[in-house]
This record gives structure tokens, sequence and C-alpha cells, in this order.
């Protein structure tokens, strides 16, 4: 990647760099305390949905096939997970959600930002244990599913501990989302996911590598190829959250919801079934 890519990406004003390359690194998004909570608030949500999915207690079951395929779980059924188990966390995922939705805002300086909302049902806590659920070349639009919703979304990336040399950061394309805007998405597939060899051959752009501390975070478009890094790592595993925010009204029809769900629950079992 060429030294003003990356300055811009690294230093540049986010806004600019979201504009122009589809990824923008946000340095700081979350201050010390809010991210000490987040990930209080993130550990404890893992230890009461691993607990009670040991306990065979009822569950709603997108969260237990996420849970148990890759170790992820859906935001949107929190809420009603946290009121029947884990009550005292529910008004707190509350608050970290509206404090993530105002630092965007803030980072991103955007006029009308109120017209940009959290997508609930794209968005996601996921955890590595190790290297079997890592995630290959994809878009958010096809794999997440979140261009049946809107043209324009974009994700907000919050890894929970440092990435980049010692737990796996992400490894994205900037600037792929020029090129994918205009690929075929990938619909009706099990496996919406690219290979290195296709990625070579189609893509122009090198792929680029953030170094993130806890509290920073990286934006991109759901258009910009990414995936799991996997070399050069000291440890396999890490906790990152996945904020998906949508240009439209917040409520959504659900026979959007449902899809949203179907499409990710069948790319996480394509995966599973291929990387075992």
């Amino acid at each position: 990647m060429s030294p003003e890519v990356a300055a811009t990406i690294e230093r540049g004003p986010p806004l600019q760099a979201w504009r122009r390359f589809g990824v923008a690194r946000l340095g700081g998004l979350l201050a010390v305390p809010t991210m000490r909570r987040l990930e209080r608030f993130v550990a404890a949500a893992y230890d009461a949905v691993a607990r009670e999915i040991d306990r065979a207690s009822p569950t709603d079951p997108e969260l237990r096939d996420s849970f148990i395929k890759w170790r992820g779980i859906p935001v949107n059924t929190l809420p009603r997970f946290l009121r029947r188990y884990e009550a005292e966390l529910a008004g707190e995922l509350r608050d970290l959600a509206q404090e993530v939705d105002a630092a965007v805002g803030s980072a991103l300086g955007i006029r009308g930002w109120p017209r940009w909302r959290p997508l609930p049902a794209a968005s996601y806590l996921r955890r590595h244990v190790d290297a079997s659920a890592y995630v290959p070349w994809h878009i958010d639009a096809d794999a997440a599913g979140t261009a049946l919703v809107s043209a324009a979304c974009f994700n907000v990336w919050v890894p929970l501990e440092a990435v980049g040399n010692g737990s796996p950061s992400l490894q994205l394309i900037p600037g792929s989302h020029r090129q994918m805007r205009d690929m075929p998405l990938l619909r009706d597939t099990a496996w919406p996911y690219r290979s290195d060899d296709w990625v070579g051959q189609n893509i122009a752009g090198e792929p680029w590598t953030p170094t993130l501390a806890p509290g920073d975070a990286l934006l991109f478009d759901q258009y910009v190829l990414h995936r799991t890094q996997s070399d050069g790592l000291s440890r396999t595993g890490r906790t990152s959250c996945e904020f998906r925010f949508v240009n439209m009204p917040h409520s959504l029809p659900a026979i959007v919801r449902s899809t949203l769900k179907r499409r990710v629950s069948r790319a996480a079992t394509a995966l599973a079934s291929r990387l075992r």
C-alpha cells in the first residue's frame, strides 16, 4: 500500500478516508472508561450465554446456533436473553450501544448523523478461540446480507485487545469497494467467500493489516474486501465487536431481519464444514 494511502487511512480525517478508500482507522474511538465497561460487558455476556446453553435453557435459535458454530453472539438477540437471565446487564447494553453510536457520529462529524442508525440485526460479538473459524476474503454486502437492507452500510469493528502483532487483526484491501460494487453478489450460494487466487486476479490494491489498541476501531464500507489476519501472530484468539450502521430508518421489516439471519447462518455453517 502506498505511503499516501496509508497516511490518509491511519492519520487523516476519518470521513475523508472512508469516502476515498472505503476504510478509516478510528484511533481512540472509545474512551478508556467506556472501553473497560465494554470489555466487562462482553465477558459477562459470553459467560452467561455459555452457561445457559450448557444448561440447555430456552434461548433464541439464532443465538444458540451462532454461539455453537462460530462463537458469535448476534446483538439483536441479547436484549431478550439478558432480560431473562442477566437482567442487570440489559441496561448496560443499551447504554453502551448509545455511547458507541455517539462516538462514531462524533468521529466522522457527519451532518445529519441521525439518518445513520445502528443495525442490530447484522451486528455481532465474535470470539476466536483458535484459527478454526477464521474468515476468508469476503464483503459484508453478501456474506452478512447487508446489501439487502441498504446500499449504504458500514461496519465499525472494535477489537477488545491489541491486534495486528499479537492477536489477529483484520486484513482489508482499501479501495476494493469500488470494484466489488460492480461484481455480482454471491446471493445464491452457501459459500459467500472469495479465494486468494480470485482476489489476486480480479482486484487491484494491496492488503492492509492495521495494528490497533483497545479503544481503537476500524470503519469500512460493506463492499470492502476483508478477512481475518492469519500470519505473523503470537496468539490465535481474540474477541471483537461488529457494529453495523445503515443510512435508513431504524425500524426494519421482519422479513429483512429473517433474511439476514438465514444469510449469516448459512455462511457460518458452510465455513465451519469446510474448515473441519
